[in-house]
């Protein structure tokens, strides 16, 4: 790579990195490391939806455009190898900040065909979602927010044991972009022109757009709460330490 490919695709260099930042998290992952990459290829399948972004309603990257590898257009945008990279980046870190602060606690029950069965209903009924808000009248763009955000309540509804997952999950995801956007602008200063100025979305929160800090937040609670009810989670209560030679009553 020569240093005009590196400038002219901070895109594709950025998720290589965030690719590097993921395989340090599955090192720590410990008991987690599955289901970490589970999460990710989890939200693989959505990569067309990154098209209701990048046609410059939100913003528009450089996609890396060599053959095979060259982006296709989708719901109005070029969407490209690093939406997929990004997708499953961001769904491997939302469960490792969800269960970082209890790795061991938190075990999956479901067999894998059960977890497969109720991850792809899951993921038709986000399609099916997501196509009935449209014909409702409710652009794209913002049913990718609303839509979501309705999905983690009615989880958390059927699951409110799961909350300190959707806790974690967010607070861990926003904290983690909000260092990682503002060192890719201090690398890449002209990255930062990619995104539309001049709406709310691209108005500066903790030095980066708020609408990412929007997408990590509603995203790092809500795909926890979607992979545990898949994975059949139950949390494991830390057993107590005794003194050594006392025995229980």
């Amino acid at each position: 790579m020569n240093g005009a490919f590196l400038r002219d695709h901070p895109y594709l260099i950025s998720n290589l990195l965030g690719l590097a930042i993921v395989a340090l998290c599955w090192l720590v992952a410990g008991p987690q490391r599955r289901l970490m990459l589970l999460s990710g290829a989890a939200l693989v399948p959505f990569f067309p939806l990154a098209g209701l972004f990048s046609d410059g309603s939100y913003w528009r990257p450089s996609h890396l455009a060599i053959g095979a590898l060259s982006p296709i257009h989708a719901f109005g945008g070029p969407v490209g190898i690093e939406d997929m990279m990004f997708l499953f980046i961001a769904g491997a870190r939302c469960w490792f900040f969800a269960t970082v602060a209890g790795l061991r606690r938190w075990v999956a029950t479901a067999a894998p065909s059960t977890f497969l069965r109720a991850a792809a209903t899951m993921t038709a009924a986000a399609f099916a979602s997501l196509a009935v808000s449209r014909l409702l009248g409710l652009d794209f763009t913002s049913a990718s927010y609303v839509l979501p955000a309705a999905f983690g309540v009615i989880l958390l509804r059927l699951n409110p044991q799961y909350w300190p997952l959707a806790l974690s999950g967010a607070a861990g995801s926003v904290l983690l972009a909000a260092i990682e956007l503002r060192i890719w602008f201090s690398i890449w200063p002209e990255y930062r022109l990619a995104w539309t100025p001049g709406i709310a979305t691209s108005r500066t929160v903790f030095g980066v757009p708020a609408g990412d800090v929007l997408w990590w937040a509603v995203v790092g609670a809500v795909h926890p709460l979607a992979m545990a009810r898949c994975a059949g989670c139950i949390h494991r209560p830390r057993t107590p330490c005794r003194p050594t030679g006392v025995r229980s009553p």
